[in-house]
């Protein structure tokens, strides 16, 4: 048991390192990927676009308002990990969710500094 403290002290000492989390309100924005329960948007067809909290807060929102964040939900309701692994014709996250974030990055329309996104895949249930 000494031993062990003695060389985890050593390490500490030696290479610098120290376990240092997330500082408070340095995290300002949640990216979220997955499926049903966090989808604030449900898109069905003929209907356009609707909004969709039903009889539940959903999970993305109700973190992002309880931690005080921004919310980018690129959720969508049914999706899978991928479409190679489970075909289905709704979203899934490798061939259309992080496609689309990663698009939104390209262009500039999303601007979210690394050190202030934390980034999240809620809820699947495969």
């Amino acid at each position: 048991m000494v031993w062990s403290l003695l060389l985890y002290a050593f390490v500490l000492a030696v290479c610098g390192v120290h376990g240092v989390g997330v500082s408070p309100e340095q995290i300002k924005h949640l990216v979220t990927f997955g499926d049903n329960y966090t989808d604030i948007v449900i898109t069905t067809a003929g209907s356009g676009i609707q909004k969709s909290f039903g009889r539940w807060l959903k999970t993305s929102v109700y973190a992002a308002g309880y931690v005080q964040v921004g919310l980018h939900p690129f959720v969508r309701s049914g999706a899978t990990c991928s479409k190679n692994l489970i075909f289905v014709s709704l979203s899934s996250a490798f061939e259309s969710q992080i496609p689309l974030y990663l698009i939104g990055i390209g262009n500039g329309l999303l601007v979210l500094p690394p050190d202030q996104t934390m980034y999240t895949p809620l809820d699947w249930n495969e």
